[in-house]
């Protein structure tokens, strides 16, 4: 694939295909005169401006979009996380909830750290994805307004709670780390969109 293409690829997720094809374009005539590392700068601080003008161009959406990210995220952790812990917890009688195989489902989903990685996988994301599915035309700076709000609250709380230490950075670094499905579902959801989409000024 040539840098154009993948470049257009890469703009498409937050404009149309016909004005990354016009910007790319741009980008590439300052090539010829400033390189390729002044090219990729150039395609990363377009996509970043308009994921921007998305956000600051509707702050109340965006505001709505995040109280509505973090009561999906509580149904999620209480499906992934709290049900298992009740399921293990509860006194045993005849019921389905006190079968074997769901006792021990619950068990392994709180005691195996690699299940429990994954669960956290994918409870992101399906956040990216229910995020993306109502932000149409705007799924990418969507899920990017979540991650930058997640790593900032986590941030604030972290260093608040422990200080500047290891451990601080460690747990930051581990909240960063967990975002990318979140911002994947957001790209998959834009590809798999973007045939369809009207175009925007």
């Amino acid at each position: 694939m040539r840098d154009s293409e993948l470049a257009e690829r890469l703009l498409s997720l937050v404009i149309t295909r016909d004005r990354a094809a016009s910007i790319v374009g741009d980008l590439l005539e300052d090539r010829r005169r400033q390189g390729s590392i002044a090219f990729w700068m150039g395609v990363v601080r377009t996509s970043i401006a308009f994921i921007w003008r998305d956000i600051s161009s509707a702050p109340a959406r965006y505001a709505a979009l995040l109280v509505a990210a973090y009561l999906v995220s509580i149904v999620l952790y209480m499906l992934f996380f709290v049900l298992p812990q009740y399921l293990i917890h509860r006194p045993y009688d005849d019921s389905l909830l006190s079968a074997f195989w769901i006792r021990e489902t619950a068990y392994l989903l709180l005691s195996d750290w690699a299940l429990r990685t994954r669960m956290f996988f994918l409870n992101s994301f399906v956040l990216g994805l229910v995020i993306a599915r109502i932000s149409p035309d705007r799924e990418v700076a969507a899920c990017s307004a979540i991650v930058a709000s997640n790593l900032i609250i986590v941030s604030a709380a972290t260093f608040v709670a422990s200080g500047v230490t290891a451990h601080a950075f460690a747990t930051l670094a581990w909240a960063t780390f967990n975002q990318w499905p979140l911002l994947l579902a957001g790209v998959l959801v834009r590809w798999r969109s973007s045939a369809t989409l009207p175009a925007r000024p």
